[in-house]
């Protein structure tokens, strides 16, 4: 029985700043998830006083969007507001993926109302859609004190 030796067992390990870069994308994708969950709540809630901290401001930033000159190429200076329309960005084009790898896989070739591929059949194909989904199941197993922290700017005030 052959040993290996110090070199390949080197050649496999990773280096510390392949490591140290795999940690920073998956910590920025925890935080775009985070954001993510936030803003996808924050969009359907209709509560005046929302049990999530960050729903309200959230709310404000997602006001803010729908009548944003960043939507015509202008650039936008409100916090939150590029964050937030990036981040609805992202996830509609997540689910266009989805649905159609749906599709696909149902062998539909066109939709029609009756025989739509449901888009949440198939898994996200990204890890901040990934990780969402993983925040999503967590709060509706374990309730409100497990949604992930928002990360969306706040609105500034108006004092």
């Amino acid at each position: 029985m052959t040993m290996p030796t110090n070199e390949s067992i080197q050649c496999n390990e990773q280096s510390p700043n392949q490591n140290e870069d795999v940690r920073a994308v998956v910590t920025k994708a925890k935080r775009a998830a985070a954001s993510l969950w936030m803003v996808l709540h924050a969009k359907s809630c209709r509560r005046n006083q929302c049990i999530y901290q960050g729903c309200k401001d959230t709310k404000l930033v997602l006001l803010h969007v729908k009548c944003c000159r960043m939507e015509r190429g202008q650039p936008c200076n409100l916090p939150g507001c590029t964050q937030a329309h990036n981040l609805l960005d992202h996830y509609h084009k997540c689910q266009e993926i989805r649905l159609a790898a749906a599709q696909q896989k149902s062998g539909q070739t066109c939709q029609s109302a009756a025989g739509k591929a449901d888009a949440s059949a198939a898994p996200p194909s990204c890890l901040v859609c990934s990780i969402r989904a993983r925040h999503v199941r967590s709060v509706l197993e374990n309730g409100p004190s497990h949604a992930p922290v928002p990360l969306v700017a706040k609105m500034p005030s108006s004092e």
